[in-house]
């Protein structure tokens, strides 16, 4: 994932923050990591195809401190944000959410909750860093054609789930939850599970 927009995303986070190169890029593997259970939700082993991402959540704690300390809000507190950003030649920026559990409604509530705060979050670092990664055209409308928001669930968990997937064309499953934010916040939002994750690294 070393597209020109993807440098540039990461030339601005090691500006803003003074980070480096290692504290920046991770991958999604290491993106899937479910701490409560010592388990990568990504992790075929015998066949891992991997990528370079930015650990969005990572850098929320950054962010704090910069806020905290450059801009003198004592009180900020710590946002949320999708787990990993990768961006490919299109300038398609996709926000990915790695859910390691039965999809329900505390999953679709967290990942509402997700969507406004890791828009603003970006938008934020964007801001402050006197940057321009959505060149000729405002954030909004940057969001709604080049977002794309991909949450990735467990096969294992949720058979109902994958069993739509796998009907869908393409395996491009969008939730009946999910269609009432493609074409305000975002250009597209799908539900994947590890098989479709694979897939997606080996086709970007």
């Amino acid at each position: 994932n070393n597209t020109e927009y993807f440098k540039n995303f990461r030339e601005m986070l090691h500006d803003l923050f003074n980070l480096k190169e290692k504290e920046i890029v991770s991958d999604m593997r290491t993106a899937s990591y479910d701490d409560e259970n010592d388990f990568y939700l990504y992790n075929n082993e015998n066949n891992l195809m991997n990528m370079e991402v930015v650990k969005l959540d990572d850098m929320t704690e950054y962010f704090s401190h910069y806020m905290q300390q450059e801009r003198s809000l004592r009180n900020f507190t710590q946002t949320q944000a999708v787990d990993a950003v990768c961006i490919n030649n299109k300038n398609d920026w996709f926000f990915i959410e790695f859910k390691n559990r039965k999809y329900d409604s505390d999953v679709i509530s967290d990942v509402k909750k997700k969507i406004f705060k890791s828009l603003w979050f970006v938008s934020s670092m964007n801001s402050f860093a006197g940057t321009n990664l959505f060149p000729d055209m405002d954030f909004a409308d940057f969001a709604r054609q080049h977002i794309i928001y991909i949450v990735v669930i467990s096969r294992e968990k949720n058979p109902t789930e994958y069993h739509r997937i796998r009907q869908s064309y393409n395996n491009l499953y969008t939730p009946d939850n999910f269609k009432k934010y493609i074409g305000y916040y975002f250009k597209d939002m799908y539900l994947f599970t590890e098989q479709e994750t694979y897939k997606f690294i080996k086709n970007f």
